[in-house]
C-alpha cells in the first residue's frame, strides 16, 4: 500500500503496475483487482490524476477510444487482438497501455466536464441481463470495436450477439423426436475439499414433452468435470450423482455458472452461448474467477 501509494502520488502509472505484477504481486489476482486499489488509493488521498479501474469492460472502452481518435498505431502496439469483450493486451507493453490508459482517461473526462470516476462508472456499463440494448456501453463498444477490428488488427473480431428468449427458441435444432439442443452454458463444478475446480460447457438436452423450468434438466454431455456422469441441474445449482475421482468424498461440491463478471448458483442467471469462439473465451474466463476463488488446480 505504502509503495503504491508513493508511485501514484509520482505519477508513476507504469511503475505501479509493473511493481504490482512483480514484486508486489498477488497470486491469483490481476490488474481488474489491483487497479481498484489505485484508484481507491487515489481518491482517499485526493491526487490529482486519479487511475481509474483497468477490468475487462474500460480496457474494451480504451480501445474503442484510441480506435476513434485514431490512434490505430498505438491500439495495435498495445493489443494484439479482441475477443468478443476480451482485449489481449502484450505483455512487453501493458505497463504502458495502463498509463496512456490513466491520462487519456482524465482528459477525456476532463472534455466531458465530469470526474474520471464518473466517466469510469458509464463506460461500465450494465449487467447484459438487465439491459439487453445497443445503447448498453458493454454492447455499444463491443460493436464498435468489432466493426474496425480487421482495419486495425487485421483480423476478423468475434463477437457476441445478445439474443432474446423468442429468437433462441426458432433456433433449435432437432436431435430427435423428444429431444432437443439448447445454447451451451459455461459450468463450473467446486470442490472445496480438494481445492479443485473443473470448468465444463455444458449442452442442455430437455425433454420437450415437458414444461421447460418445472422439472430438472439432465444434462448429459459436458467437460472433464462431468462427462460420462449424469448431472440433474435445477434452479438452485446442481447435483453430480457419480463423483468425478478429484472429487471423491467431498460433500460440499458445488456447481456455479458463468454470469457476465461473476459465479452465480441459479443457473437462469447463467449467459447462452452459441458462438464458439465467444465460448472458448468466456470457459477462459471461468476458469480465472474459479483461480480467483483460491481454487488450485483447475480442469478444463
Amino acid at each position: 500500500m505504502l509503495v503504491v501509494k508513493r508511485l501514484l502520488e509520482r505519477q508513476l502509472f507504469s511503475e505501479a503496475y509493473n511493481y504490482m505484477e512483480g514484486e508486489g504481486k498477488l497470486k491469483g489476482l490481476g490488474d481488474a483487482y489491483f487497479t481498484k486499489l489505485f484508484f481507491f488509493v487515489a481518491e482517499a488521498n485526493g491526487l490529482t490524476i486519479v487511475p481509474p479501474i483497468f477490468d475487462k469492460w474500460t480496457k474494451l472502452a480504451y480501445c474503442a477510444l484510441l480506435i476513434d481518435e485514431g490512434n490505430e498505431q498505438l491500439a495495435k502496439q498495445y493489443i494484439s487482438r479482441v475477443e468478443g469483450v476480451e482485449v489481449k493486451l502484450r505483455t512487453a507493453t501493458r505497463s504502458a497501455a495502463f498509463n496512456d490508459f490513466v491520462l487519456r482517461m482524465n482528459r477525456w473526462a476532463k472534455e466531458c466536464v465530469v470526474e474520471v470516476n464518473q466517466l469510469e462508472s458509464y463506460i461500465f456499463g450494465t449487467h447484459r441481463s438487465k439491459d439487453k440494448t445497443s445503447h448498453n456501453p458493454r454492447f455499444y463498444f463491443e460493436s464498435f470495436v468489432a466493426d474496425h477490428h480487421a482495419e486495425v488488427f487485421d483480423t476478423q473480431a468475434t463477437i457476441r450477439r445478445s439474443k432474446s428468449k423468442e429468437k433462441m427458441s426458432h433456433s433449435l435444432i432437432n436431435l430427435n423426436k423428444d429431444k432437443t439442443i439448447m445454447s451451451r452454458i459455461v459450468a463450473i463444478y467446486l470442490s472445496p475439499a480438494n481445492k479443485t475446480a473443473y470448468t465444463s460447457t455444458n449442452i442442455e438436452l430437455l425433454d420437450i414433452s415437458k414444461p421447460y423450468g418445472k422439472d430438472p434438466l439432465t444434462l448429459v454431455k459436458g467437460g472433464l468435470g462431468a462427462q460420462g456422469y449424469r448431472v440433474f441441474s435445477g434452479e438452485d445449482g446442481a447435483a453430480v450423482t457419480a463423483n468425478h475421482k478429484a472429487m471423491r468424498n467431498d460433500p460440499t461440491l458445488q456447481v456455479v455458472y458463468l454470469s457476465g463478471d461473476d459465479l452465480v448458483s441459479k443457473k437462469s442467471q447463467a449467459e447462452k452461448f452459441t458462438d464458439s469462439e465467444s465460448l472458448k473465451v468466456a470457459k477462459k474466463y471461468a476458469q480465472e474467477l474459479a483461480e480467483g476463488l483460491g481454487f488450485k488446480k483447475i480442469g478444463r
